[in-house]
């Protein structure tokens, strides 16, 4: 089965979106997390007629994602207006798909279908991540990672970048860009999907 969704359906069919990233330094060493959520509901229907009885079949089909990363980070450069951290680990997907027909001829129902299916797998991942000073508040960010291998899926990669302004030592404020996918196929499940869309967010140093 086949579903896709449009660009300009997406804000109708998304149910709750989020994102949350989250790292800590510790001289040389550092580690970087992050966690998506994205939880989409689609629903579709035909109509028609035999005999003159009108006949509608409506489906919907709820996919909630989470895509949870956690990398160690080894500072390579590290000037008074630049950073360099090169990373390497793991990002976990977990997919949940469920799927629900039904058939009604005249009103009165005829038919009913639903199913779930559910795939988790973990990817090694490796990347780099860097931040670049414009001037004493504005700043440069963006990381590139790239897994999977063929370990569990095909490809996965992430792409982020953006432009950043720093209140402060402690909070920052960030717009940018981010698109991140996957290639997965497994005993006939496939999950060839690819996430992308503007960022906008709070940096909060402790």
């Amino acid at each position: 089965m086949t579903v896709d969704v449009p660009f300009c359906d997406i804000f109708d069919d998304l149910r709750f979106g989020g994102m949350v990233v989250g790292e800590a330094h510790n001289g040389t060493w550092g580690v970087f997390t992050d966690l998506i959520y994205l939880k989409i509901e689609a629903d579709r229907s035909l109509t028609g007629a035999i005999g003159g009885i009108p006949l509608n079949l409506s489906g919907t089909l709820e996919t909630t994602s989470v895509t949870a990363t956690l990398m160690g980070e080894y500072r390579a450069v590290a000037i008074p207006t630049a950073s360099l951290d090169l990373m390497a680990g793991v990002r976990v997907w977990s997919v949940d798909n469920q799927l629900s027909l039904g058939l009604t001829a005249g009103g009165a129902p005829l038919a009913a279908f639903s199913g779930t299916e559910r795939q988790s797998w973990v990817d090694p991942m490796i990347g780099a991540k860097t931040r670049v000073d414009m001037t004493s508040s504005w700043f440069l960010t963006g990381w590139a990672m790239i897994g999977g291998f063929d370990v569990s899926s095909n490809l996965s990669w992430d792409l982020m970048g953006g432009v950043g302004y720093q209140w402060n030592n402690a909070v920052s404020i960030i717009a940018g860009y981010r698109a991140l996918g996957v290639d997965y196929s497994h005993n006939g499940f496939v999950f060839d999907v690819t996430q992308q869309g503007p960022v906008l967010g709070a940096i909060i140093r402790f």
